[in-house]
Formats: C-alpha cells, structure tokens, sequence
C-alpha cells in the first residue's frame, strides 16, 4: 500500500521528539521499504536511464581497481620492504614500488570534474648509518635522513610530509616508526594522473669515525639506508 502521509508529515517547531513518533515513522518505512511499495509510489513518466544502471568493474594484478558509478577506487599494498640509499637519488623523489598507482579521472557529463581521497599507511626507519644521536638532538632538522611525501603528477602535496630519523641505537629504536596519511583534494581535471608515495633521501654528511664529526674521510656517513615497508595504499576518485 502507498505511505501514509500523514505519519510521515513533518514534526511542529514546538513539538517534542518522543520515542513514540520516532518508532511510528520508522516502522511506516520499514513496512513500505519492505514489500509495500506501489506503481503509484513511483514516478510514471520515463526517468531511468541505461547509464544509471551500470554495474561496477573489478581488475586485478598488476592494476587492481574498481570502476563504479560515482566513483573509482585504485589499491596497492606489500608486506615487502624497498630499501633507498642516501646517495641513491639525493635530493630526487623516489616513487614507493607498491604505493604508487595511475589513476583515470572520467566524470559524467554534468561534473566537470573529480575528488580525489588517498590513504596511505607504511612503517619505515633509516638503519646501519654511524650517527649517534642523544636524546636532545634525535629529531633536529640537521638530523633528518630524508622524508616522505604524497605526490601528485609530481609534485609534493602539502600537509602530506612525513620524515626520517637515523635509528641506530637501541635508545632510538622508537625513531623506527607506522606513518599514516589520509588527504582529499578536490577540482581533480580529467585525465590520467600519477599518484604516489615518494621518498627523497638527504644526501649523508661524512664523517671520520663513527658518531664523530670531523675530516670526511668516505668510509663513514651518518645515516645510509631508507627502508620503507609493510605499506598499503588506496587512491578514490569521486564524483558527487
């Protein structure tokens, strides 16, 4: 049978909001959600078009995705660690293998264009330089192996920046630590664009002797290996 109006007819700007009214309206819906609906309770003149049944496609290796209706989602993730040196690419970003992804932004034709959502988790730590940091300098500026950061077709996206400490001794161990990044960025123009994770080590200060700074002498830099691993990550283009 057809929904009763008057059950669901709005609630006074004086009137209290009881369990009782609450429960009515609920159950009006339930019963005609579940087996009530009509012809009539339907609009009659032609609305539904094919492009509004669309069922969702899913890819897997090596380009796992979705395609859907109002949006698109594209997902990576590795237990596998990926080691970056400090001379590796100094100074350059280094796509992360496993949390990088193309992605196709396709809006319909009345959205000009999309949003995009990124997650990323991943564990990381820099391991086997000579620096032996204290307690009061662990985490300066003059300290920082390399960081990370959410680029998109390349460039750096802000509040996404993540860094790298050295972790040599067993005091610093908590330097070895799980980042996690969520960002959403609107207006995304239609196309394909890259979208990654990066890690841009810094260059390593030589020094003489282990935790000494002092005559380079090329056998001893203060931190060495980027290691980035157990990492997941997830790119969704909207459309609403």
């Amino acid at each position: 049978m057809p929904i009763d109006p008057a059950i669901l007819a709005n609630f006074a700007g004086t009137d209290f909001l009881n369990a009782a009214a609450y429960t009515d309206r609920w159950g009006a819906i339930e019963d005609w959600l579940n087996g009530g609906i009509l012809g009539v309770d339907l609009k009659q003149t032609a609305w539904a078009k094919s492009d509004h049944l669309v069922a969702p496609r899913f890819f897997g290796s090596p380009d796992q995705h979705m395609l859907a209706i109002s949006g698109d989602v594209w997902w990576r993730r590795s237990a596998d660690f990926f080691l970056a040196f400090d001379d590796f690419a100094p100074d350059a970003w280094v796509p992360i293998p496993h949390a990088a992804v193309n992605v196709l932004c396709s809006p319909p034709p009345q959205v000009s264009t999309g949003h995009l959502e990124i997650t990323c988790d991943f564990f990381s730590y820099e391991g086997l330089g000579d620096i032996q940091n204290n307690a009061a300098n662990e985490e300066a500026d003059a300290n920082e192996a390399g960081r990370y950061q959410i680029l998109i077709d390349g460039v750096p996206v802000d509040g996404t920046a993540r860094r790298i400490f050295p972790s040599l001794l067993l005091t610093s161990q908590y330097l070895r630590k799980n980042h996690s990044i969520a960002v959403s960025i609107g207006g995304l123009t239609p196309g394909p664009h890259t979208v990654c994770l990066a890690v841009r080590p810094n260059p390593a200060t030589d020094t003489s002797s282990p935790g000494t700074p002092g005559s380079p002498d090329g056998n001893h830099r203060d931190w060495r290996f980027i290691w980035t691993g157990n990492r997941s990550f997830s790119a969704e283009v909207n459309y609403l």
